[in-house]
């Protein structure tokens, strides 16, 4: 019985430490998260880019455009989408993608 219970314990760690490592590594932020600062990098650069017609059909095409591409791998991904989150600039943005 102490047995089952050691190794109970062992595997619950085993499943918090699995979940603890997917939320820092390898969870991305949204497709929407993504877009939505995106948007507020380029209003802030171009002010009242989001109310033009370019800036609609931003809007409108930036999910396809953020989502993780089928040759790319999760971690890759969440590491690049983690970069843009963090950019306080376009130019930043750019930095991303190397």
């Amino acid at each position: 019985m102490k047995l089952l219970k050691i190794l109970g314990i062992i595997v619950g760690l085993l499943v918090v430490s699995a979940g603890g490592a997917w939320a820092a590594f390898v969870r991305a932020p949204s497709e929407a998260e993504l877009c939505s600062h995106l948007e507020t990098l380029m209003d802030k650069k171009m002010p009242g880019f989001a109310a033009t017609p370019p800036g609609k059909q931003f809007k409108e095409s930036c999910p396809k455009k953020v989502a993780k591409g089928d040759l790319e791998g999760a971690v890759p991904y969440a590491k690049r989408a983690k970069c843009v989150m963090a950019a306080e600039s376009l130019e930043a943005v750019e930095s991303c993608d190397r």
